[in-house]
């Protein structure tokens, strides 16, 4: 009896133990070398995203993605000299990002700079290249985006700010106000699996601004968003961030982790080895080869993983294309080749 008592007494314990709420340290997130696989999907119900509680239940278990990407941190020492000596001393992590345009202008091979330290996580700067030049950008003011310890109830806000004068394009600049809050802990359910978590929640309120020196012409673009980051032990990245616009209208995009999906958009029975179809080199960097032995009409579509159309051109009686891939994003695409007759998708990777 005596037993029975002292094993329900430890099974209650470890129960209660387990449920209890966590404390997240900068040892809980990552190193270089570290990756995680995020799928993403959006959805217009903000409000099951926002309800929070202590010891609370957030059953996302039925998310479905309509894209994947592997997010990573990299050594600094991996990168272009501009950037270490840019960064020297005051970034000792970096991430990959996507590239992305401003004002007309490509960004390609893009990066985030942080700096990880016992007291706090924090983006000290981006880098990406313009017509091939590496351009660093260092923020006069950090976006202190974790504080540690963390913990329920812990409330704290920065302020941070950078401008570049972009050579040939005009001026950018950024001003990033962040105001974080822990209001919530408990049990996060996802497809991939269920953790015991942190719910971080961060109002932020960014105001971009863009003058295009060829025009005269200065953009203003103001930003107020909520971002809901669940945190677990020992894993490296978020579990799951949700971004929700403004007053919960619009459409609010969600990152959460998972194991390897079927893209939706692109159905797994599409993708074939039709042999009337080659793609080489594949993987490639530079550019791709698209044979189609056929000599009528046809469309020739290249997608990326949100199912964006990032080309597209029609062709007759042609049935070899050479396509310059330089500034298209690293990563995964679709060449869907259509015509009269049926549609062939085959997977490009480049690298």
């Amino acid at each position: 009896m005596k037993k029975y008592i002292l094993l329900s007494l430890i099974t209650v314990i470890l129960s209660n133990i387990s449920l209890a709420q966590i404390t997240i340290y900068s040892s809980d997130f990552g190193s270089s070398n570290d990756t995680i696989r995020y799928s993403h999907t959006t959805t217009i119900n903000a409000l099951s995203i926002e309800s929070t509680d202590t010891n609370y239940f957030w059953d996302f278990s039925q998310l479905t993605p309509n894209s994947q990407t592997m997010d990573e941190y990299i050594d600094i020492n991996s990168v272009n000299m501009v950037y270490k000596i840019a960064f020297y001393g005051i970034s000792n992590l970096v991430s990959p990002r996507a590239d992305m345009s401003m004002g007309g202008v490509s960004i390609n091979n893009s990066y985030n700079f942080y700096n990880k330290s016992t007291n706090d996580f924090r983006l000290v700067g981006y880098g990406g290249e313009t017509s091939a030049t590496p351009i660093p950008v260092t923020f006069d003011n950090p976006d202190i985006i974790y504080r540690f310890p963390m913990t329920f109830g812990n409330v704290d806000s920065c302020i941070s700010n950078w401008d570049i004068n972009v050579p040939g394009t005009g001026y950018i600049s950024e001003e990033l106000h962040r105001h974080n809050e822990v209001d919530g802990w408990g049990t996060i359910k996802l497809p991939y699996g269920q953790f015991n978590c942190l719910r971080l929640k961060s109002t932020i309120f960014q105001d971009d601004s863009i003058y295009l020196s060829n025009t005269g012409l200065g953009i203003r673009v103001p930003q107020y968003y909520t971002v809901y980051t669940w945190l677990a032990k020992n894993m490296n990245f978020p579990i799951m961030t949700a971004t929700v616009p403004q007053n919960l209208i619009g459409q609010v995009n969600i990152s959460y982790l998972d194991s390897i999906r079927q893209f939706v958009g692109i159905n797994s029975s599409s993708i074939n080895n039709d042999n009337t179809l080659y793609i080489y080199p594949n993987p490639t960097t530079n550019y791709v080869n698209i044979k189609f032995n056929s000599f009528d009409e046809y469309t020739l579509n290249i997608i990326n993983t949100f199912g964006e159309i990032i080309f597209t051109k029609q062709y007759n009686n042609k049935n070899n294309v050479n396509i310059s891939t330089e500034n298209f994003a690293r990563g995964l695409y679709f060449i869907q080749i259509t015509n009269s007759n049926k549609q062939i998708v085959k997977k490009l990777i480049l690298k």
